[in-house]
Order: structure tokens, then C-alpha cells, then sequence
């Protein structure tokens, strides 16, 4: 059984704080490998669009240049989103059952 080193002090709200972290602070942000590769689709579909190298019809090349632009910033914006994930605040509830997760 463990036994605390110090006296265990709840908050008004009966919760004692186990770790906190500020996530941004701690958390290097970078574009991970395969998301980047998203981004050469655009340059890419402006030269397939314009230049037409391998003399498609407008009818393939106009849907690859709209699709291409419009979904490759999404791994990126999906990357971002994942960041609020981590945990922020870990608390742990009067009763000790119980462990309240803030993120």
C-alpha cells in the first residue's frame, strides 16, 4: 500500500491535483513526414492543370486541380487537431476511485 510523503490536500471541489502540463509549451510542433508529402499535390496540380503535359481533356485535369487543392491542407488541419488530445490536467477525485482527465 502506498503511503504519501506529505498530507493529501483536496480543492473546494474535492479533486487534488496529480500532474498539469501546458501541452503547447512542451509539445514540438512540426508537419510529421507523410503529412508534408500532402502539400506537393498542389504545385502538382497546377502544372498538370495548366501546362497539361500529358494532353489530358479539361474533364480529367479540372477535378485532380479542385481536389488536390481543397483536401491537402486537411492532414495538417487533422494534425493540429490531435495536439488537444494530451492531457492537460490530471486530477484525482475525493474518494480516490475516480481520476478526472482535462485536456
Amino acid at each position: 500500500m502506498y503511503k504519501p510523503s506529505q498530507t493529501v490536500e483536496f480543492n473546494r471541489e474535492g479533486e487534488l491535483l496529480l500532474y498539469s502540463c501546458d501541452n503547447i509549451k512542451h509539445s514540438t510542433i512540426y508537419f510529421k513526414y507523410p503529412y508534408c508529402l500532402y502539400d506537393c499535390l498542389m504545385p502538382l496540380s497546377w502544372y498538370v492543370f495548366f501546362v497539361n503535359p500529358f494532353f489530358w481533356s479539361w474533364q480529367i485535369t479540372l477535378p485532380f486541380f479542385y481536389a488536390a487543392n481543397s483536401l491537402a491542407w486537411l492532414p495538417h488541419a487533422m494534425y493540429w487537431k490531435s495536439l488537444d488530445k494530451k492531457i492537460h490536467r490530471l486530477l484525482l477525485l475525493r474518494g480516490g476511485k475516480y481520476v478526472r482527465l482535462w485536456t
